[in-house]
């Protein structure tokens, strides 16, 4: 269990499941390998000013960008979406 995982479980009052726990996990890993996406202030302020329905786009985008040939004409789509 990562240190984020266990920090999230000590602050909320519902233990998480055995589960819920991996799940927490891996999405913390997708959010983590994003995070250099974000390393300018502009980028990173823009991201956290995004409703969370947007931030969920952006970080879909960026998935997508990095670990699936998606022709560029979508990616384009998306962004402009996002």
């Amino acid at each position: 269990m990562s240190a984020y995982t266990q920090a999230y479980a000590a602050n909320h009052d519902s233990s998480l499941s055995e589960f819920q726990t991996m799940l927490l996990e891996r999405i913390n890993n997708i959010i983590t390998a994003l995070l250099p996406e974000f390393k300018e202030k502009s980028q990173a302020m823009r991201a956290v000013t995004l409703s969370d329905n947007e931030l969920m786009k952006l970080i879909y985008a960026t998935q997508l960008e990095h670990h699936i040939h998606v022709p560029e004409r979508e990616l384009r789509k998306m962004k402009r979406r996002a």
